[in-house]
């Protein structure tokens, strides 16, 4: 049944996957842990999607309860976690001191036990930042970020030029700004439509969008 439902979520349709989750309810105490745990971490993302992120936040703190820490199989999953608690928390209210520690919590577990993933913390990180208008600090990690590609998915590298040139064009460097937006505009080109992320028609949205900051800085407006 799970299965059945992230079917319906890869075709875009958040609602009726929602629902299909919602069907579950009845089986759920005769699923094994960790199958609840899937249960309400997809609950809780679908949910982020339609708008409901108070609910998310709930269902989150849910799956991570019933996740045991003490088991090595299930500490990347546990870092996951805590990476969309921040992120459900940041939609909700960016001024929530705990995000901080979901964060570090996060960051430590992937360290250890899920190590490609590090990088995907460290940006939220740098997101948070900009929502609280720090944008020294989240250049500073965007750096860190871009001067690390190595270790990182193309797509996610795309994203850090991205918030890099924006939080550039808020600090007014706006040469260096329109360059990192150019190679985000690069990075997404060559990233969406393949294995790594197939949203194509997103990414042709967020290409637009990036396009139209870029030709802004061109045309020498400077309030975009």
């Amino acid at each position: 049944a799970l299965e059945q439902a992230e079917q319906i979520l890869e075709a875009g349709n958040y609602e009726e996957s929602l629902a299909s989750n919602r069907k579950m309810e009845g089986d759920f105490q005769q699923m094994e842990e960790l199958e609840r745990v899937q249960l309400l971490k997809q609950r809780a993302y679908l949910l982020t999607k339609i708008g409901e992120k108070d609910s998310s936040v709930i269902y989150l703190r849910e799956a991570i309860q019933l996740l045991q820490k003490d088991s090595l199989n299930q500490l990347p999953l546990y870092g996951r976690l805590m990476y969309d608690l921040a992120f459900s928390s940041i939609s909700q209210n960016p001024g929530n001191p705990q995000i901080e520690s979901y964060l570090e919590e996060s960051q430590k577990i992937r360290e250890e036990h899920d190590p490609e993933n590090v990088g995907e913390t460290q940006h939220l990180k740098a997101n948070l930042f900009m929502k609280r208008g720090n944008f020294p600090g989240a250049i500073q990690i965007f750096e860190t970020l871009i001067e690390q590609k190595e270790n990182i998915s193309k797509h996610l590298l795309a994203r850090c030029h991205n918030d890099y040139g924006i939080s550039l064009i808020f600090m007014r460097k706006h040469n260096e700004a329109r360059a990192s937006l150019i190679r985000a505009m690069e990075l997404f080109e060559e990233s969406y439509g393949t294995d790594e992320h197939p949203d194509m028609i997103n990414g042709l949205s967020y290409l637009g969008y990036i396009s139209g900051v870029v030709g802004k800085l061109y045309s020498g407006r400077k309030n975009c």
